[in-house]
């Protein structure tokens, strides 16, 4: 998940980041961040967070994924969430498709 703070401040941002995986239409918890996490952006900076907390063993049947990033302010219960392209993982090949869940 990349996460800019476009402010030009002096104000850093300061969010909870949950990064989870969608298959068969439904969220899934990351195995090695199954909670949301804090996250502190700087100004003009950008945070990626690391994939490795976020990856789950090859199926031996075709499924489609997308990530899915929650940033919830650090203050706050509710936030917004984007989606990742979409990626046909197949047991000996991944195909990308810009498609949604």
């Amino acid at each position: 998940m990349k996460l800019t703070n476009q402010a030009d401040g002096a104000a850093t941002a300061r969010v909870r980041v949950r990064v989870q995986y969608g298959r068969q239409k439904a969220f899934h918890p990351c195995p090695e961040a199954p909670n949301p996490q804090p996250v502190d952006v700087p100004p003009g900076r950008t945070v990626i967070t690391d994939p490795a907390r976020c990856s789950v063993p090859r199926e031996p049947v075709p499924y489609a994924y997308q990530g899915v990033g929650w940033v919830v302010p650090a203050n706050a219960n509710a936030g917004s969430y984007e989606l990742s392209p979409t990626a046909h993982v197949h047991p000996d090949r991944t195909i990308w498709k810009p498609d949604l869940l």
